[in-house]
């Protein structure tokens, strides 16, 4: 049986979604299930460089194709398809190679002489960001193909390269930040490796005379857009995930760098992929058709799920989190769990949000989107730098950095359901739903925690007593439980057939 014949298509959104984040959940569970080894063979100063240099990569992959890979699920044709492909192709290769330029001169400024880990580091930078690019375009292309199966395969093999290189390397070789970096990037390439020959080539091939600068340069024009308002996008919401680590570069310790891009990652890196894959299959399924009576209705049943399923999960980790930390990754990194309890809080708004963000793209509203997410990072991350420089306090910092990304949580998705003319009452429904599940499992922790201390049984009851608003969520999404129609009372009769008539 031929390779590509492994994957199959599909048209479900809610089967497209599963796919996409059972691949997220096993490639997460892979990476969170070694996570205690990596913090026991790598201190907090080398996973704090990592961070840094991760952060750098994420950064540049931001924009490393101008943004046109996301533009590959729109076109009608795959003509039009392959040459966006192209072009994506072409910019990823011009700002790597500019990247590799800037390395090079700031390694010649900073470190040539001195440390040749942060030359072989800078080499690594570019490096890294092309892989990320040829990921992403692969990415864009399989869900245009609906091959949604080969996305989570890649995401699995990313994970079981990575952390098998960076446990090999540091049980072998002793605990250094560049066997984080480069194991990274041998994950990235042999992903994009072990599935694009199959899939990519073989939808692609028979496409290869349909591509050339002329078409090339219409489809540059055509989706101008995309380099100008969703690139520019791109860079400041990663600014926003990435930016409190180059602050504490500048303003803190490598070690608590290291344990806050711990606590980030451990919360933020499974959330980031579960929504961008719901980003994605959402684009398939509203792209073009973004106004259909289903898609606000499907729209408000994910969020008002999301909600029931994964809040009591946020808040009871919240409230456990120092001492899960403590206990998972080592004594040592129990002011990770400090970080984390509060980074938990924004991270419940952006899953249940960012997953909404390609709707500024269908609507062209990409200006939109980056006037507040540039807001939005002037304000939090002003905070985060002055509290840090004044008070020197890292934890206050990060307090109020989430404090201020919640309510951005909040604003953005009014907002959002604004301009794409949903009833506004979604984002009522979704808040009120998250309130009562914090509320209900705040209850829970307070009198489990004074009737059985913070031991086994108050967590064994702790999780079970959380189950009815997830057990009720889960209802929700399949339909088992219909939420009530917005603006249509509960009781109406039906209207009698005469009534109807001219």
């Amino acid at each position: 049986m031929p390779p590509y014949r492994l994957f199959q298509q599909s048209s479900s959104f809610f089967a497209n979604a599963a796919l996409l984040v059972g691949g997220t959940g096993l490639s997460q569970l892979i990476i969170a299930g070694t996570a205690p080894l990596l913090t026991r063979l790598y201190s907090p100063r080398e996973f704090g460089v990592y961070a840094v240099v991760l952060a750098l990569v994420n950064f540049v992959a931001a924009i490393v194709c101008a943004r046109y890979e996301v533009a590959v699920v729109l076109p009608r044709t795959n003509r039009e398809a392959a040459n966006l492909v192209a072009l994506a192709l072409l910019a990823a290769v011009a700002v790597s190679a500019g990247t590799a330029v800037v390395a090079f001169v700031a390694w010649l400024w900073f470190g040539a002489g001195q440390s040749r880990l942060f030359g072989l580091l800078a080499a690594l930078l570019p490096l890294s960001a092309l892989a990320a690019a040829l990921q992403q375009i692969l990415r864009s292309w399989l869900i245009r193909v609906h091959m949604f199966t080969a996305i989570t395969v890649m995401m699995v093999i990313q994970a079981v390269v990575m952390v098998s290189l960076q446990l090999a390397a540091g049980a072998i070789s002793g605990s250094s930040a560049l066997y984080l970096v480069a194991a990274s990037l041998i994950g990235t390439v042999m992903s994009v490796l072990c599935v694009a020959p199959s899939q990519m080539g073989q939808s692609v091939a028979g496409l290869r005379q349909a591509v050339s600068m002329k078409r090339i340069a219409f489809v540059a024009r055509r989706y101008r857009r995309f380099p100008l308002y969703t690139a520019p996008y791109s860079l400041v919401s990663q600014l926003s995930q990435r930016g409190p680590i180059f602050l504490l570069a500048v303003l803190g310790s490598a070690a608590a760098i290291g344990s806050f891009a711990l606590a980030q990652r451990t919360i933020y890196l499974p959330i980031t992929v579960v929504v961008v894959s719901l980003s994605q299959a959402f684009f398939r399924r509203a792209a073009g058709n973004l106004h259909r009576r289903d898609v606000p209705e499907l729209v408000r049943r994910v969020l008002v799920s999301s909600a029931l399923v994964f809040g009591p999960l946020f808040a009871i980790s919240a409230f456990n989190m120092p001492g899960i930390f403590a206990f998972v990754f080592g004594a040592q990194w129990r002011p990770a769990g400090e970080y984390g309890a509060w980074l938990a809080c924004a991270a419940i708004m952006m899953f249940l949000t960012y997953w909404l963000d390609r709707v500024y793209d269908m609507l062209g509203r990409q200006r939109l989107a980056l006037v507040m997410e540039a807001s939005y990072n002037l304000v939090s991350l002003l905070l985060f730098a002055l509290i840090l420089h004044f008070e020197r306090s890292v934890l206050l910092a990060v307090a109020a950095f989430s404090i201020v990304s919640a309510a951005y949580g909040i604003v953005y998705l009014a907002v959002t359901l604004r301009i794409a003319r949903f009833d506004i009452r979604i984002l009522g429904e979704t808040v009120l739903a998250l309130l009562a599940v914090a509320a209900y499992c705040g209850v829970l922790n307070f009198v489990l925690g004074k009737l059985f201390g913070y031991g086994v049984a108050y967590g064994v009851l702790l999780v079970l007593a959380s189950l009815p608003p997830v057990v009720l969520g889960v209802l929700t999404a399949v339909q088992k439980i219909r939420l009530r129609p917005l603006g249509v009372p509960e009781a109406t009769p039906p209207m009698p057939e005469s009534s109807l008539a001219p």
